[in-house]
Parts: structure tokens; C-alpha cells; sequence
């Protein structure tokens, strides 16, 4: 049985406990609020949700060639604009299905979309916050585990692709509380950071300071709960 992880279980599991609790569960609900409401169009579909989360890459990778806070700040937004899309894409879905919109979408396509342009973000974003004028900003820590995040999110996307493709039984396939904490604090490390540097930026120091403290502490339980993830999809197909 593989366990690959870097907190606790101590420390670890009561993170995951609290993030679900107070995070996960209430934006999934304001999700779904939004998307049962009748003012919601129906003609975004799922994946035109999914595509567009993933789109907000392009913009973020091109604000990141210049340290200017506002380009830095814009690009914080559109990262956290990318988290929003991804949970809604999935409250689209449910709400799609439960009322008969559906038309014969293939669900399962849409979750492996879901999670594979998902990855895409957090592997293109990390990157391009490493190869940008701040890199050397972000500290040796925070690259470290960018570095690591980044190799742990190709693997997933790898094991995800095998799985989806594959004629055994899909049990790796089904979505668990650490790889949503994973992309959540991935996510908000990737915001935070790029607020952090703007806030530097126009003369707040201090900020910027216990800014970086908060990513460090959200980049670590990322990596630790990519790395749960990616334990539980290897131990799953080997039980399949």
C-alpha cells in the first residue's frame, strides 16, 4: 500500500476536516445556488465553464512577465476567477442533471475534463510564478515546493489519463477531500502570492511579509495533499 505524504496525519486530517467543513461545503452551496437560480444562463454548458477556467491561464502567464503591482494583482484575480469556474462547472453539472438538461452529456468525460485542465492551470501557473521576475522573491522554500507540486500534479494527470482510457474498473477515477484541498490551497497560495508582491509593490512591506508566511503554510498543504491524492488513486488501482 502506497502513503505518500509530508504532514502528519496528526496535523494533516484535522486540515481536511476544517477545510471541507468551512470551505469546501459552503462555497459548493453557493455554487449550486447559483446555478439552480433562473437567471443563470442555460447555455453555458459544463465544459464551456471548464474551458474558460482553464483559459484564465493565458492572461496570468502574460501579467507575470512585468513585476508592475496592478499586472500583478489583475493576475491574482484571474487566479482566483479560476478557482470560482471550477467549482461551478461541477454545480452546472449536478444542476443539469438533476432537472433532465443534461442532453446525454457523458458526465464522466466532464469530470475527467474537470480534472485534467485543472492540473493544466496549476501546472502552467506555478511555472510561469518560477520563471517570472519574482522567482528569486518567492524564496527557496516556496520554489522547493513548487517544484515538487508541479511533478506531483503531471503525475496525477497521468495516472487520471491511464484511468480514464483504461477497461479496468475506474475506482481511481472517483474525486476525494485531499486532491479538493490541493487544488484549493494551490489555488489560494497562487492568489495570495501574487497579492502578496503587489501589496510590496506600492509600500506595504509588512503585509507582503505575513503574506508570504500564509502561502508557505498553503503551498505545503498542497503538496502534502497532492500527495495524499496520489496515493489514494495508485492504492485504488491496485485494488481494482
Amino acid at each position: 500500500m502506497v502513503m505518500l505524504q509530508l504532514l502528519p496525519d496528526a496535523l494533516a486530517l484535522p486540515i481536511l476536516s476544517w477545510h471541507h467543513r468551512f470551505v469546501y461545503d459552503p462555497l459548493n452551496r453557493l455554487m449550486s445556488s447559483l446555478a439552480n437560480s433562473r437567471f443563470f444562463p442555460r447555455c453555458l454548458s459544463p465544459n464551456a465553464i471548464t474551458f474558460a477556467a482553464g483559459a484564465c491561464l493565458i492572461p496570468c502567464i502574460h501579467l507575470l512577465q512585468s513585476p508592475a503591482p496592478t499586472y500583478l494583482a489583475a493576475a491574482g484575480g484571474l487566479a482566483l476567477l479560476h478557482d470560482m469556474l471550477d467549482r461551478l462547472d461541477g454545480a452546472v453539472a449536478r444542476a443539469d442533471h438533476n432537472k433532465g438538461r443534461a442532453g446525454g452529456d457523458d458526465g464522466k468525460f466532464g469530470a475527467f475534463l474537470d480534472a485534467q485542465v485543472d492540473k493544466l492551470f496549476h501546472i502552467g501557473m506555478l511555472t510561469a510564478l518560477l520563471m517570472s521576475p519574482l522567482s528569486s522573491a518567492l524564496g527557496t522554500f516556496w520554489r522547493r515546493a513548487a517544484y515538487i507540486k508541479i511533478a506531483v500534479q503531471a503525475t496525477l494527470a497521468i495516472v487520471r489519463f491511464q484511468d480514464y482510457f483504461s477497461t479496468a474498473p475506474k475506482r481511481a477515477i472517483q474525486a476525494r477531500g485531499e486532491g479538493k484541498l490541493a487544488t484549493c490551497a494551490a489555488n489560494m497560495a497562487a492568489v495570495l502570492s501574487l497579492w502578496t508582491f503587489a501589496l510590496h509593490g506600492v509600500g506595504y512591506p509588512q503585509a507582503a511579509q505575513a503574506g508570504m508566511v500564509v502561502t508557505s503554510v498553503l503551498i505545503t498543504i498542497a503538496v502534502d495533499m497532492a500527495l495524499r491524492s496520489l496515493s489514494n488513486k495508485l492504492n485504488a488501482r491496485a485494488e481494482a
